[in-house]
């Protein structure tokens, strides 16, 4: 057996071979590509994620928009820019799917102008246009302010409902002077949620009903029979209005 010295069998066992080396090379490339997609794959769920929750709240600011504008409408009627009168809520109008006055516009600044504002609503490549004038009567140069409230919008479809609950999705029905619905429902189709549905009651003619009612409460209380017994109410023995009381005779014993 030949005799083999330390230091030449120590050069022999010392390092790698190529076939190890590029075993761990290409062990260490999987690695670093497992975390790049993991990485990757996380980066891509907080993008959508970010952009879902953008969506949302911008859909949500929309909506707020829409049914406080809506909830507010008031029963005053216009003139537009060639002068013609106008109602207070068209739905369609002229050149927008919805058209009406409503109140509550705040003013800080305290300027020379109207609470009530004229507000119009469509829907124009696939964004939801919100569009208003500072001036109720319009004169011939009267331009509104136009803001992008949503985009991805398909299609926004109204409906109205009158006192009676009948539902229709033109207004007014007849004339300018036709009174307000008591309430519409909204159908918004956007591209990433799909369809929106709203009921939005209106706040004037529900008060105006309220008022009327109260009226005629005070007006049944009021209003008495010629005996003095007041209608709606029971009069109490001994107490003016009690028949008992008026008769004394009818309380004797036969």
């Amino acid at each position: 057996m030949p005799f083999r010295s330390r230091s030449e069998h120590y050069r022999r066992s010392a390092g790698f071979t190529l076939v190890e080396v590029l075993v761990s090379l290409w062990i260490f490339s999987m690695i670093g590509l497992a975390a790049h997609l993991m990485l990757r794959t996380v980066i891509d769920s907080h993008d959508r994620t970010e952009a879902s929750r953008e969506n949302l709240a911008s859909l949500m600011r929309a909506m707020s928009v829409l049914e406080t504008d809506l909830s507010q409408v008031v029963p005053r009627g216009i003139r537009d820019r060639f002068g013609d009168a106008q109602p207070a809520l068209a739905v369609p109008a002229d050149e927008s799917l919805i058209e009406f006055t409503r109140s509550g516009w705040r003013n800080p600044l305290r300027t020379n102008r109207s609470n009530m504002q004229r507000v119009s609503y469509n829907v124009e490549d696939e964004q939801l246009i919100r569009r208003f004038w500072y001036v109720l009567d319009r004169a011939e140069d009267s331009e509104p302010v136009e803001q992008v409230l949503l985009k991805g919008v398909l299609d926004l479809r109204i409906s109205v409902a009158d006192e009676t609950g009948e539902q229709g999705s033109t207004w007014p029905s007849f004339s300018t002077n036709t009174p307000l619905p008591m309430s519409m429902e909204l159908v918004l189709d956007t591209e990433d949620i799909g369809e929106i549905r709203r009921v939005v009651t209106l706040v004037a003619p529900a008060l105006e009903i309220r008022s009327q009612g109260s009226e005629l409460d005070i007006l049944g209380k009021r209003d008495k029979a010629e005996d003095g017994t007041v209608i709606g109410e029971i009069a109490r023995p001994g107490q003016p209005g009690s028949r008992k009381s008026q008769n004394p005779g009818d309380n004797r014993a036969p």
